[in-house]
């Protein structure tokens, strides 16, 4: 579906902090990668990425994302970006699982020796 461009139909404030808040959310999940060695630190952030997508998924509910006059009718479709962050949620748990599982591997490998 093409956008429909019109200058009857303007973004919130609400709008703005959601895609800020996406942005953020996406760039911590990349670099979360890259601290292997720090397990604990990695479960932390997990933590702290799943309250940002229950954030994300509360505005997304809630907030009104555009202001329209009454001339023009706006057709909301809130049920793929739902989608996607119960997926991010879901993943973050999952991540959180198996950083878990290798600290306990690394646990049991040390007691070995």
């Amino acid at each position: 579906l093409a956008p429909i461009i019109n200058s009857d139909i303007q973004s919130t404030t609400g709008h703005m902090a959601a895609i800020f808040i996406n942005f953020g959310l996406l760039m911590i999940s990349s670099l979360i990668i890259f601290f292997y060695n720090k397990r604990q630190l990695q479960i932390t952030i997990c933590y702290v990425i799943i309250i940002g997508w229950l954030i994300l998924t509360a505005m997304i509910l809630f907030c009104p994302f555009v202001v329209k006059s009454d001339s023009i009718t706006v057709i909301e479709r809130k049920f793929l970006p739902i989608v996607f962050c119960a997926l991010a949620v879901l993943m973050a748990f999952l991540a959180i699982r198996n950083i878990k599982k290798d600290i306990e591997l690394i646990k049991s490998a040390d007691r070995i020796r």
